[in-house]
C-alpha cells in the first residue's frame, strides 16, 4: 500500500458527531481538491522549521522519525493532501494537461499500474456488507456514491471490501496511467502488472509497488517471509528485458504493441499478453463522473 493506514482495523462509519465532522471535512476536500502546499506548510511548522531563514536546510537536519511523525498516519476516510504542488515555476501545470495539449517533450513513454493497487485494503479496512460500502462511498464521494456502487457491484468483485479496493485502485492509479498513455504525443506503451506472490500472500493481489523488485531484479526485496519462486524469476526476467530495451531503443520490444494500437495494454505475468479492455470500460465511466482524467 502507498502509505500506512491508521490504527489497523478501524470501525465502520457511524452517524455520530465525529462522523458528521468527518463528512463535512470530506465535502470541503471534494470542493477544494488536494492541498499539498498547505499540508507541506503544516509539516514544516510541526518540526520547527517554519521560522527558519533556510527551511530546506532545517528540514534536512530533522531526523527521519520526526518527519514521519509530523506527517501522521494515513486514514483512508480522511481528506488526502498527497501530491505535487502545481502552479509554480517547477510544475506550472499538471503533466497530463500539458501532454494532452501537445505542449510537452516529444519522447516515448512507458507507463502503467498494478492490477490490485489497493489489494491489502480489505484486511486493513474491513467492510462488513453492502450498506457499509454505501456509507463509505458516501463519505468519500458524496452524491456520486450510488453511481459508483453500481459501477463496482460487490458481487462482481468478491465482496464489498474488494469492490472498494478496485474502485480506489483504478481511480488513483490505473485510469490515470491509461489516460496518460493515450494522451502521449509519441508512441507510448502501457502495462498492467498482474503477477502475485506465491502462497498465502497471493490473496493480497498485485498490490502497490509490488512490481519494483521485479523490474530491478532484486527479488530479495520481496515482502518479509516471501521467498522468490521460479515464476517470480520469470516475471522479473521479462520486465528487465522489456524495460532495458525501452531505455536503450525507445521501445520495449517485439510483441508489445504501442498503446495507440487499439489501447493495447501488456498484462505482465508469467504469460504476458496484451489486451485492450483491462478496466472493462470503468475508466470511461469514472471520467464521465469527473473522477479521473
Amino acid at each position: 500500500m502507498p502509505a500506512r493506514l491508521a490504527g489497523g482495523r478501524r470501525p465502520l462509519p457511524r452517524g455520530d458527531r465525529a462522523e458528521r465532522r468527518r463528512s463535512e471535512r470530506l465535502a470541503d476536500a471534494r470542493r477544494s481538491g488536494p492541498r499539498p502546499a498547505a499540508a507541506g506548510a503544516e509539516i514544516v511548522a510541526a518540526v520547527g522549521c517554519a521560522g527558519e531563514a533556510d527551511p530546506l536546510a532545517c528540514l534536512r537536519a530533522v531526523p527521519a522519525d520526526a518527519l514521519v511523525a509530523a506527517v501522521g498516519e494515513f486514514d483512508l476516510l480522511e481528506p488526502v493532501s498527497i501530491g505535487p504542488v502545481v502552479g509554480d515555476a517547477l510544475l506550472p501545470e499538471q503533466p497530463l494537461t500539458r501532454i494532452a495539449a501537445g505542449d510537452a517533450p516529444a519522447v516515448p513513454l512507458l507507463v502503467g499500474a498494478n492490477a490490485q493497487e489497493f489489494g491489502p485494503l480489505p484486511e486493513v479496512l474491513p467492510v462488513a456488507d453492502e450498506a457499509a460500502l454505501k456509507a463509505i462511498l458516501g463519505l468519500l464521494f458524496g452524491e456520486l456514491a450510488e453511481a459508483l456502487f453500481e459501477l463496482y457491484p460487490p458481487a462482481s468483485f468478491g465482496g464489498p471490501g474488494p469492490a472498494l479496493a478496485a474502485l480506489l485502485g483504478e481511480r488513483t492509479f490505473v485510469c490515470p496511467a491509461l489516460a496518460l498513455a493515450a494522451a502521449a504525443p509519441q508512441p507510448s506503451w502501457s502495462y498492467l502488472f498482474a503477477h502475485t506472490l506465491a502462497g498465502e500472500a497471493s490473496a493480497l493481489g498485485s498490490f502497490h509497488a509490488l512490481e519494483v523488485p521485479y523490474v530491478f531484479g532484486n527479488l530479495d526485496a520481496l515482502p518479509e517471509g516471501v521467498a522468490a519462486t521460479a515464476a517470480d524469476e520469470q516475471v522479473s526476467a521479462f520486465m528487465r528485458d522489456a524495460w532495458g530495451r525501452f531505455a536503450r531503443e525507445g521501445a520495449p520490444g517485439e510483441g508489445w504493441p504501442a498503446h495507440a494500437s487499439g489501447g493495447a495494454v501488456m498484462q505482465v505475468s508469467t504469460s504476458p499478453a496484451t489486451t485492450a479492455d483491462v478496466d472493462a470500460g470503468r475508466c470511461a465511466e469514472l471520467a464521465a463522473l469527473g473522477l479521473t482524467p
